[in-house]
């Protein structure tokens, strides 16, 4: 869940991303809308390979402990509650295996942690429900669900990543504001009832994450936070400790508001991102990035209906930098920037525009050192772009 805090936002981004990519995706396309009554804070998304066309959600804290089977065209299909469970800050889901060979489980990860103070976090585990074939109909039905407590080794830790290994049903934990991210493991298997204590595996360049995951079939990784996208594909079978020492790859994103939700297609063929509504406002779309076959590919596989966005640095003047965009038609058009947790710090234009290529200039010269994000807001869509700015020395 978005709080405002004071953090160091991304180090040396840029030189740790510098490695050979082997996985692209295009993008964005809008496919839909998350259920705005039911679902207004959808934190946690995964897609199921045991009920077509189905995305598992659930919200932030505020909501029960309940998740929705959620059709891209249809809404919430179902919704099941996990009885005597608690929702203290429900912030990701992983999709898995588990002890029952063949069959496919939801986990729950009870895990936020906004102050830092719990003495303990919580993940539970539910075989996946079978829904019904009825389009129409909605259940609250109550399930058996398993209860893991975990501690962290070295104190309390906020968190907005859940990761489950489907090679080995082992459970990753992705801190979210320490400098540099810590990746914390539970090996399987894995006991219900019973505290144990994580293991540190690694620590990444990186922070704020806000959402994960691992591919269907274990060989690709994706953590988010609030700007970019990194991806790992892994080496056979190897332990994602090793994968996570590598150097990953960042691959296509639009960063959105308070974008806390990101999961691979039931098919491994490109994710889907959402984001919460924590503030009102329209529903919040659903995009789709598909996996495609080369960086040629990257920037002409897109939805022609979002606006095209871009942020190039100035040649004339450092600390300036030339905003353009593209309309598909005449809207009421803002553009602000913000900083990297998504505060606003410049308005930089607020008017009617017209179809059609638009440019603005941003004047940063002033901000200190650090990412940025513009943001351009029309009648049908948002879109936004960072800006790695590196102040003049004085």
């Amino acid at each position: 869940m978005f709080r405002p805090i004071a953090i160091c936002v991304l180090c040396s981004v840029l030189t740790f991303c510098a490695t050979a990519q082997d996985v692209w995706y295009g993008g964005p396309f809008k496919v839909g809308v998350t259920p705005q009554k039911e679902l207004p804070e959808a934190s946690g998304m995964v897609a199921s390979t045991t009920n077509a066309d189905v995305l598992w959600m659930h919200n932030d804290s505020g909501d029960e402990p309940t998740l929705y089977a959620v059709t891209l065209k249809g809404g919430v299909k179902e919704k099941f509650t996990l009885p005597k469970a608690t929702a203290r800050d429900w912030e990701d889901m992983a999709y898995g295996p588990g002890p029952e060979p063949g069959k496919m489980y939801l986990y729950a990860g009870d895990i936020g942690d906004n102050e830092g103070k719990r003495s303990s976090i919580t993940v539970y585990r539910l075989q996946e429900p079978e829904l019904s074939n009825k389009k129409s109909e909605r259940t609250t039905e109550a399930l058996a669900y398993d209860t893991f407590t975990f501690t962290y080794p070295d104190g309390a830790r906020d968190a907005e990543v859940l990761l489950v290994d489907p090679l080995t049903q082992d459970i990753y934990i992705v801190s979210k504001r320490d400098k540099k991210c810590r990746i914390y493991r539970a090996a399987a298997p894995h006991v219900s009832g019973k505290t144990r204590k994580l293991t540190f595996v690694t620590a990444l360049p990186m922070n704020l994450f806000t959402a994960g995951e691992i591919s269907h079939n274990g060989s690709q990784i994706l953590l988010k936070n609030y700007l970019y996208v990194w991806h790992w594909s892994r080496k056979g079978k190897e332990p994602l400790s090793e994968t996570f020492k590598r150097a990953p790859t960042r691959v296509t994103y639009m960063p959105e508001e308070q974008g806390e939700a990101i999961c691979f297609t039931a098919k491994d063929d490109g994710f889907y991102t959402t984001s919460e509504r924590e503030e009102g406002g329209d529903a919040a779309p659903i995009y789709f990035y598909p996996r495609v076959k080369s960086q040629r590919d990257v920037s002409s596989t897109r939805d022609a209906k979002i606006p095209q966005i871009s942020v190039t640095p100035s040649e004339d003047t450092p600390g300036i930098y030339n905003l353009r965009y593209v309309i598909p038609e005449v809207s009421r058009v803002t553009v602000t920037v913000h900083n990297g947790i998504m505060l606003k710090i410049l308005d930089v234009a607020s008017e009617s525009g017209e179809s059609g290529v638009q440019e603005r200039e941003i004047d940063l010269i002033d901000q200190p050192s650090g990412t940025y994000v513009a943001v351009v807001k029309t009648n049908g869509a948002t879109v936004m772009c960072p800006i790695e700015h590196q102040a003049s020395a004085k």
